[in-house]
């Protein structure tokens, strides 16, 4: 009587696993396996080998521990993970260098790896909120990053100026888009009128800007 000998090569330490994540297939193309005839001996039946390819058999054991890829976030329709901004930087007042830059009049501008807005809006909303409630608010800023990565946590640092008395960091992870970008929004807190020093860094990103809160219009 004939038997046959099936030789699974890899399999040590696989177990049930194997057999419960990747079932053997019913059929077999011709390039997963290949018949090696054994030579016949008195008393032995014939032995016919199966030896599965390695590359199947070895996904197969990996399989039950490796970890799946990190999903891909919402935003990636719009901007994938790793990319560069390029375009939303062109023409912006500021500086391509990491250095702190006056904002002046300007409604956006760069600082080495953000472009950050819109200053206009927020110097008047703030100036008005003040004026009328003698309350401090928020102030809504949009920060644009050069390097997308994987959009890691904001922080932003604000410091009053000459004199460094008043200092409050912000910190958040929300991501928003528009304008075929991907950026941060936030509600930066300015207690008091003054000169501020914003200092933005999100993973490779940093920026650094001063801008005026005035206490009355001008």
């Amino acid at each position: 009587m004939f038997g046959a000998v099936l030789v699974w090569v890899g399999l040590q330490g696989c177990g049930q696993r194997l057999a419960a994540r990747a079932p053997l297939p019913r059929t077999l193309a011709r390039r997963d396996y290949q018949v090696v005839m054994a030579r016949r001996r008195a008393g032995w039946p014939a032995v016919v080998v199966l030896v599965l390819a390695g590359t199947w058999v070895s996904s197969g054991c990996s399989g039950a521990t490796a970890t799946a890829g990190r999903p891909s976030p919402w935003w990636a329709t719009v901007r994938p993970p790793g990319a560069t901004q390029t375009g939303a930087f062109r023409d912006m007042p500021g500086s391509a260098a990491y250095r702190c830059v006056r904002v002046g009049h300007h409604r956006d501008v760069r600082s080495g790896g953000f472009r950050a807005g819109n200053f206009g809006a927020d110097e008047q909303l703030f100036t008005n909120t003040y004026w009328q409630t003698k309350r401090h608010t928020q102030v809504k800023i949009y920060w644009i990053p050069l390097h997308v990565a994987h959009m890691p946590e904001l922080a932003v640092r604000a410091t009053l100026l000459p004199g460094r008395a008043v200092t409050r960091t912000y910190r958040q992870n929300q991501v928003a888009a528009g304008g075929g970008d991907v950026f941060y929004p936030s509600g930066v807190p300015i207690p008091v009128p003054g000169t501020w020093e914003l200092v933005a860094t999100a993973g490779p990103n940093r920026g650094c800007f001063i801008v005026t809160f005035r206490a009355f219009p001008q």
